[in-house]
């Protein structure tokens, strides 16, 4: 019994804070849940698309029959749930679509010698997110929940090493930065009076499927690797605070002001210091990081029946998978058909009805390095012109000059008009080895698109894990 007991009432309308204590209430069977996990962390933003509609966890459905008791028309569609939309008065443009791995452990069991969600320990929560910054922190309204797939939320486990002391810049700032569930979070106070904080959480990749939304039986399943591109997070937070107008124009003799402590600019002034991180996804073209090299850029691990060869594994970006039995009885989290689009031509989008079809597992593993980096303002040089002619007995040295006319007479250029500039460091890359990590991290977290035949998306957003249903061929007549 993969389903996991959350006992949550999973009405949008329920509020949520931001890093409070998870509430578990009662429900049918359940028995007596305790609160867990006791904290919510959010990958802010990632992944998700402000369209993307999961449906809420349906209620416990009617006991299905054992597995060598076939249903009676396991290839029929039943009537779709219907398509959840985000709490009322909040439109798709109010907030997106975020989903995280959160350890739920045994006490959310199944039946008698289940342990939590099929024994991963871990779910998928999908959870609508409105910034909300009138009140400060996000308001958050769960979704759905699901058990995850083995190696879906596989967490990193640090390899015991001795501890080591950083020594002087091996962290910006010299502030040793941690890592959590995908989450790197780096702070820095190098300017006094300033603590700088930035964090950036390992970005989900898209997977591309056909057909869509389901599959049918012996009919070839295609799924393409659809990239996962960086992520960059800057502090919120600015050291050295100051208004600039980069497309303002200063005399040398006038230039700005900024509040304390900068106060009056000169050449070469910086402001608004921020450090940001971010994650790299790795490819072969970024080689060896601190001397580790993933086996493959992109893993697939498609959990099919034992009976019809078990786990499948590829490692190309493009692949073909046929599954030669229904999805019917597996964990509901796929796409399902809109009977409303049987007898008309619906778009890829308008023919899903909701995310709750018996589907087939499809983890994507993805390879993922950190870096950090600054970036500030700078009054810089932005107009110059030559001085005027004046002696002197050799050239001028460490500055841009000219000959004049007259022997032993020259001119240099000066700078007329300021400007301001943004500026940002080169990155560098963490050594997440001396964390007692590998220096690349694995990532299982992707969510999927429709494509048509030949790969190319076709719907709006994305929908949810990536999970293939499966139906029987239907033959005519049958309802």
């Amino acid at each position: 019994m993969k389903r996991i007991q959350w006992c949550l009432g999973l009405a949008l309308g329920l509020w949520l804070l931001w890093a409070v204590t998870l509430l578990v209430g009662a429900q049918e069977g359940c028995g007596t849940c305790n609160p867990a996990p006791p904290c919510f962390r959010f990958c802010t933003g990632q992944p998700g698309d402000s369209g993307t509609q999961p449906n809420p966890t349906p209620p416990p459905g009617a006991t299905q029959p054992p597995p060598d008791t076939p249903p009676d028309n396991p290839g029929a569609t039943p009537p779709p749930a219907g398509t959840p939309a985000p709490p009322a008065a909040l439109g798709p443009g109010d907030g997106y679509w975020s989903v995280q791995c959160v350890q739920v452990g045994g006490e959310h069991g199944g039946g008698a010698g289940e342990t939590g969600c099929g024994g991963t320990g871990y779910a998928i929560i999908w959870t609508w997110v409105v910034p909300n910054p009138a009140l400060g922190y996000p308001a958050t309204y769960p979704a759905r929940s699901r058990c995850a797939a083995a190696g879906e939320c596989t967490p990193v486990t640090p390899t015991p090493r001795a501890v080591v002391t950083p020594q002087a810049r091996t962290w910006p700032c010299d502030i040793v930065p941690r890592f959590e569930n995908g989450v790197l979070m780096q702070g820095c106070d190098d300017w006094p009076g300033w603590d700088l904080f930035a964090e950036a959480c390992i970005p989900g990749a898209i997977v591309r499927r056909y057909p869509w939304p389901r599959s049918l039986v012996g009919l070839p399943t295609k799924l393409w690797y659809g990239g996962a591109p960086d992520l960059e997070q800057f502090s919120a937070t600015k050291a050295r605070p100051c208004t600039v107008d980069y497309g303002a124009r200063y005399p040398d003799d006038d230039l700005p002001e900024c509040p304390a402590p900068v106060g009056q600019t000169t050449n070469g002034t910086r402001v608004n210091y921020q450090i940001g991180v971010a994650w790299r996804h790795w490819n072969p073209t970024r080689g060896a990081i601190f001397g580790f090299t993933p086996e493959h850029e992109v893993t697939w691990a498609i959990a099919d029946r034992e009976w019809n060869g078990g786990t499948a594994i590829y490692h190309d970006y493009s692949i073909e998978h046929t599954f030669q039995t229904s999805s019917y009885g597996l964990e509901e989290f796929g796409t399902r058909w809109n009977p409303a689009c049987q007898d008309q031509d619906c778009d890829c989008d308008t023919r899903v009805a909701s995310l709750d079809m018996p589907a087939y597992d499809v983890t994507l593993t993805t390879w993922w390095y950190p870096e950090y980096t600054f970036k500030y303002d700078e009054m810089v040089c932005a107009t110059r012109k030559w001085s005027d002619c004046f002696w002197r007995e050799s050239p001028p040295t460490g500055l841009s000059y000219s000959n004049c006319a007259t022997p032993d007479y020259y001119k240099i250029e000066v700078c007329t008009e300021y400007k301001w500039e943004s500026k940002t460091e080169g990155w560098q890359k963490y050594n997440l080895s001396l964390l007692g990590y590998q220096p690349v991290i694995p990532w299982f977290i992707a969510t999927q698109v429709g494509a048509d035949a030949n790969g190319n998306q076709c719907t709006t957003g994305s929908y949810g894990p990536v999970g293939v249903p499966v139906i029987e061929v239907q033959p005519v007549g049958v309802p």
